[in-house]
């Protein structure tokens, strides 16, 4: 992946969303906060950008402090060496890395449900289908969830399986087989706060996780986004 190939070396992580799902923070340029200590995940440079100073228009960062906690949880030290951060020890990636159709559908209900839901234009419109969901989310939020209506998935945009939402978000190649009889949901097709709370369903996480949703969303909307409940969910 482009602009993250450090990571993938060393932090056991395939995309940015995966380790965002681990408890780091992960900013997407060009939203690094100004004078935040960020690492460079494709190099591994650290550096901080001055409320006068231009930021990258491409590229992914990591907070400094919370990748020291990543590293500290996974078992590994971190230094600071010559404005580079060294991970010293092997963080492994996630144990298995399901492919777009490799999964069995575990939604819910079972039975005569409805798993392909491409005739639908929102989640709200296919709520009596998505109980768990409809549950989850306001009915407003719902109607911002456009349900991803193509046939194959476009390369290097994020999905989440609305059938196995434990799978979390992924990235596709562009290369996986055509989509059948599960129904996802494009990152791209909806704001950034009703993805955030989608991203958190059936999700156990825990507060470094947390806080990295909320200020990937705070960045892109003026309101926080509810992240551990729905309307109908207490947190």
């Amino acid at each position: 992946m482009d602009g993250f190939e450090w990571s993938q070396n060393v932090l056991g992580g395939n995309t940015p969303e995966e380790l965002q799902r681990r408890g780091l923070n992960v900013y997407f340029a060009p939203n690094v906060p100004r004078d935040t200590k960020v690492v460079d995940l494709a190099t591994g440079r650290i550096d901080s950008f001055r409320a006068q100073e231009h930021r990258p228009g491409t590229g992914y960062y990591a907070d400094f402090d919370s990748l020291a906690r990543y590293c500290q949880r996974n078992g590994v030290g971190l230094l600071e060496t010559g404005g580079v951060a060294v991970v010293q020890g092997t963080i492994h990636p996630a144990p298995v890395t399901i492919a777009v159709e490799d999964m069995p559908n575990t939604g819910s209900p079972e039975g005569d449900r409805l798993r392909d839901l491409r005739g639908f234009t929102t989640a709200y419109d296919a709520r009596e289908y998505l109980p768990e969901l409809a549950a989850w989310m306001s009915d407003d939020a719902l109607r911002l969830l456009r349900i991803y209506r193509g046939a194959r998935f476009e390369r290097d945009q994020m999905y989440f399986d609305l059938d196995n939402p434990e799978r979390g978000p992924f990235v596709a190649t562009g290369e996986e087989g055509p989509i059948t009889d599960h129904t996802y949901v494009c990152r791209a097709e909806t704001t950034e706060d009703v993805w955030s709370q989608l991203v958190t369903w059936r999700q156990s996480i825990d507060r470094d996780q947390a806080e990295a949703i909320r200020i990937n969303a705070a960045q892109f909307t003026p309101a926080q986004a509810p992240l551990t409940g729905g309307p109908n969910r207490p947190g």
